[in-house]
């Protein structure tokens, strides 16, 4: 006949001193405390998961923020190549132009960014027959 654990405890023999109660709670708190190891490891494991998954979400958010970094820096330093590009060429063609430039031409020249005024400044270089033609007043476009 077949009983319940707790149904064991109550019918368990005790004509040897109740060593069989004793071999049953054995049992009982042996299998309980393997099942909370196993919790525990299952427990255990699964916060390792977490955290191995947590390191790699990290890795991979620095990478993309390196690879954007990058991309950002690739970025500005063509902008910057280009405008100092435009600026050198106009220096050049006010040199080829007029021969010597005051210093203080060449630092406003070298102080303009916005690359539509060093174009439409390229282009008055090109046809202006004096310095004094050209118009130097800052001109964003």
């Amino acid at each position: 006949m077949r009983h319940s654990k707790s149904a064991q405890l109550e019918t368990a023999p005790t004509k040897h001193g109740g060593e069989s109660v004793y071999l049953f709670f054995e049992f009982t708190i042996s299998t309980i405390v393997a099942q909370h190891i196993q919790q525990v490891s299952d427990r255990e494991e699964v916060e390792v998961m977490a955290q191995t998954m947590a390191e790699h979400l990290i890795e991979r958010g620095k990478a993309q923020g390196i690879e954007q970094g990058i991309e950002q820096g690739i970025e500005q330093g063509i902008e910057r190549g280009e405008t100092q590009a435009k600026q050198e060429a106009v220096l050049k063609l006010l040199r080829f132009r007029f021969g010597s430039i005051p210093e203080s031409v060449t630092n406003q020249i070298t102080s303009i960014q916005s690359l539509s005024y060093l174009d439409s400044l390229f282009e008055e270089v090109l046809t202006a027959q004096t310095l004094d033609e050209i118009d130097w007043q800052n001109r964003d476009g």
